[in-house]
């Protein structure tokens, strides 16, 4: 079985992956980058802990073979439906719409030996329970420590597919004012219900005086 590793940001553009928004891959794969992982001499360090479910990790037990047999475990990470998931920063989950689109669709895979990642795997869903031969990736450690130097958006704009990069920042700046408007929509209902609420108060305080 022999599966691509990922060297460079180039080979992780081209490859695809976490592509287009609403898919969340690739601010997936620079939180575990810049939040799980840290690489010392090549060996990858776990700085989180998968096998307590954290952030919505969950055992992956390959029935597929999907990826190489070993006897140490691996550890599924990216099902946004998992309530441990809500953990994850609100930039990997705003494009979630909880339908069958690609919004769900992106994974990472660790081999988890002790406190180090053997290796470290990018995927995505092909049918409900399956996932693509083809586009399942091996993250090599260099590229770890490239994502881990680099600012998200400048991470962004380097990793995805230029005819897909206006709709990444687009969408995150319409997400940005929708949820602007919502939080003014909500400030302007407090102001206008408080002091209506104050009225009705007094009127029953009258009433009840009377």
């Amino acid at each position: 079985m022999v599966i691509q590793c990922l060297n460079t940001l180039s080979e992780l553009q081209s490859s695809r992956y976490g592509q287009p928004y609403p898919r969340h891959g690739l601010n997936l794969l620079y939180w575990f980058a810049t939040q799980c992982v840290q690489v010392n001499n090549n060996q990858m360090i776990a700085l989180c802990r998968p096998y307590n479910g954290d952030f919505g990790f969950r055992l992956f037990r390959n029935r597929n073979r999907l990826l190489p047999a070993t006897n140490r475990p691996y550890y599924e990470l990216g099902n946004l439906n998992d309530y441990n998931a809500s953990s994850l920063p609100e930039y990997i989950r705003r494009g979630y719409t909880g339908d069958l689109d690609d919004s769900n669709t992106d994974r990472i895979i660790t081999c988890l030996n002790s406190h180090f990642f053997d290796s470290i795997y990018v995927t995505c869903h092909h049918a409900k329970w399956t996932f693509a031969r083809n586009q399942t990736y091996r993250i090599d450690p260099q590229l770890i420590r490239t994502i881990k130097s680099m600012d998200r958006n400048d991470f962004l704009r380097q990793a995805t597919d230029p005819q897909y990069l206006r709709w990444q920042f687009q969408s995150a700046t319409t997400f940005n004012q929708y949820s602007r408007r919502i939080k003014e929509c909500c400030i302007l209902f407090i102001g206008f219900w408080l002091p209506l609420e104050s009225a009705f108060v007094n009127l029953r305080t009258e009433a009840v005086s009377v």
